[in-house]
């Protein structure tokens, strides 16, 4: 008998369920509800909220908006963005995810002692990512934004570093690249006490890790769901292919081939960060069907 299981610790983290929390209530009351920007990496789940009513628009319709909500989602946004929502005649509804704003003020705080010693912050994330797009406007001295363990050419060792990581960023990764600037410290002669280091990576994220990679070798299969643009979705996924060769990501139930399951006893479904429930029992349930079909 093959089975079938959900992960138990899949499923929306504490600050993406919020911001969707916020949004159903606010779409259950009168009134035109935007979001500013993707309020999750998740078509699926996105499409259920638009069905709902939820509109989604850029820092660009700002402007454009008027007598309405709109929600700034877990990501956060930066104190420029934030001045330019304050000033539309439009309830604004904050969604940042607690983790996210306390990074907010500690690079505000860091970027102002590094401006005063002639330092810099460095931030280990995606450039283009809206999370990291909003702490570059909390930067008021040098900044570099760092995307991999090797990208370390633009940071000036001779001055004072602070050091942060986004909070969907891969901790091993961020601890390598941290391993590589003391290194570079070292083969330079500088000491290390010039450099301090916030590993502000997320706590559900860290906690996901291990719990995954030990769901992924339980099982013969694991589907994986999340959106193509979730940072921490393609994060987990390759912490879980790196267990299970037999891991294939999906963004819904139309994409599962029922070739992956042949000769095996155990399959395990999980997903990102960012993927609702409902759709990991959405494919849980294709996935029997295809099962039932083949029997």
């Amino acid at each position: 008998m093959v089975s079938v299981l959900i992960d138990p610790k899949a499923g929306f983290c504490p600050g993406v369920s919020n911001a969707i929390s916020k949004a159903e209530n606010l779409l259950d009351s009168p009134g035109k509800v935007f979001s500013l920007g993707e309020l999750v990496h998740c078509p699926e789940e996105i499409n259920r909220l638009e069905f709902l009513g939820l509109k989604t628009i850029s820092k660009e319709d700002i402007d454009s908006v008027s007598d309405s909500k709109i929600l700034i989602r877990a990501h956060g946004v930066s104190p420029n963005v934030q001045h330019r929502l304050n000033k539309t005649n439009n309830e604004i509804i904050d969604a940042t995810c607690g983790t996210v704003y306390r990074l907010q003020q500690k690079v505000k705080i860091s970027s102002m002692q590094m401006r005063q010693s002639d330092g810099q912050v460095v931030i280990y994330g995606k450039e283009n990512h809206p999370e990291v797009e909003g702490l570059i406007g909390y930067c008021h001295s040098k900044y570099v934004i760092a995307k991999d363990p090797e990208d370390i050419g633009n940071i000036d060792i001779n001055s004072p570093i602070s050091i942060f990581a986004q909070t969907t960023a891969n901790v091993a990764d961020f601890e390598q690249f941290v391993n590589n600037i003391y290194n570079k410290l070292l083969e330079n002669g500088l000491e290390a006490n010039r450099v301090q280091v916030y590993n502000t990576i997320c706590t559900p994220m860290k906690n996901r890790v291990p719990q995954l990679r030990s769901f992924a070798k339980e099982h013969d299969v694991i589907v994986f769901v999340a959106g193509e643009n979730s940072s921490n979705g393609n994060y987990l996924y390759s912490i879980t292919k790196k267990d299970n060769n037999r891991a294939f990501m999906v963004s819904g139930p139309g994409q599962i081939s029922p070739g992956w399951f042949d000769n095996v006893q155990k399959i395990g479904v999980s997903g990102g960060n960012s993927t609702p429930i409902w759709l990991l029992e959405e494919v849980a349930d294709e996935i029997k069907r295809m099962l039932g079909r083949q029997s």
